[in-house]
């Protein structure tokens, strides 16, 4: 079977569609990096010219699969925790969020969602921080906790700091349990 110039070229243009249609996708659900720089305390996208700048790595999108965090974390956007997915946060680690305000309302925009599960369990010396990356922290800084899980998974938030947020906690859920949390500067 020979194929005739216009369906070779209909065939070219499907077979481009879908991989620029995947290339664009490949990462609208999931967890990514993005780089910006720290400049005297504040973060920027742009580049500055100073030398004291030093570029940070941050955080934003979905967690699609079950995740274990062990280091710090700057998170510039929303974060999701899917449905079908846990988040471990070990011992000593902060998540930290700096405030972005693109409605221009007050308060900050980026909210950790939780639809899946969190598991926030610290050990008496090494408590896990949930706090503004701002100089002069204030409530609102960022949105807070929302727990949105319709799963029955449990949710455990033991000895944890949640500070300058929103809304610290907002829980539609089921099953979410507090155990000696220390939730403080929120609305």
């Amino acid at each position: 079977m020979k194929l005739k110039n216009y369906q070779i070229v209909f065939i070219f243009l499907i077979v481009s569609f879908f991989y620029y249609y995947s290339q664009s996708h490949a990462n609208e659900n999931s967890f990514y990096s993005t780089t910006w720089y720290l400049v005297n305390g504040n973060l920027s996208k742009i580049q500055p010219r100073s030398s004291s700048a030093i570029e940070v790595e941050t955080w934003q999108g979905s967690i699609s699969q079950d995740e274990t965090w062990d280091k710090d974390y700057i998170i510039t956007g929303d974060v999701t925790i899917e449905a079908s997915c846990k988040l471990t946060i070990k011992p000593g680690v902060k998540i930290y969020f700096p405030k972005i305000d693109v409605d221009e309302n007050g308060i900050g925009d980026t909210d950790f969602i939780v639809k899946g599960r969190l598991n926030c369990q610290r050990l008496p010396d090494k408590k896990i921080i949930f706090t503004s990356y701002q100089d002069n922290q204030q409530n609102k800084d960022w949105a807070g906790i929302d727990f949105r899980s319709q799963t029955g998974l449990l949710s455990t938030i033991s000895n944890a700091e949640i500070s300058y947020a929103h809304e610290a906690v907002d829980v539609e859920s089921q099953n979410v349990t507090f155990n000696s949390c220390y939730i403080h500067h929120n609305l």
